[in-house]
C-alpha cells in the first residue's frame, strides 16, 4: 500500500508552520494548537509534498497560520491539494 500516514503529514505541517512563525517573530515559539487538519486525497511514500503557509492574523502573543499540503508531480507540471490545516 505504501500510504503515507496522516500523522506524518501533520508532524511535518506543524514543523513548517513553526519554522515560518519563528522566522516571522524572530524569537522562540511553540504550537499552541492545530484546530483542524483536513485530508482530501491519499499521499504515498515517495511522493513529492509541498507545504505552503500563509499568515492570517497576529496579536501580541499569538499567530494564526494556514497551511496547504500539496502533491507535486516530479516535473512540477501537476499540483494538487492533498490537505490543509
Amino acid at each position: 500500500m505504501n500510504i503515507l500516514h496522516g500523522g506524518n503529514l501533520m508532524t511535518r505541517a506543524d514543523s513548517v508552520m513553526g519554522m515560518f512563525a519563528n522566522s516571522f517573530s524572530h524569537t522562540k515559539i511553540l504550537t499552541g494548537r492545530i484546530d483542524n487538519l483536513t485530508f482530501y486525497k491519499k499521499s504515498y511514500v515517495g511522493d513529492h509534498i509541498r507545504f505552503r503557509v500563509t499568515l492570517l492574523k497576529t496579536s501580541r502573543m499569538t499567530m494564526t497560520i494556514y497551511a496547504e499540503i500539496e502533491h507535486v508531480s516530479s516535473d512540477w507540471s501537476q499540483i494538487e491539494l492533498v490537505g490543509e490545516a
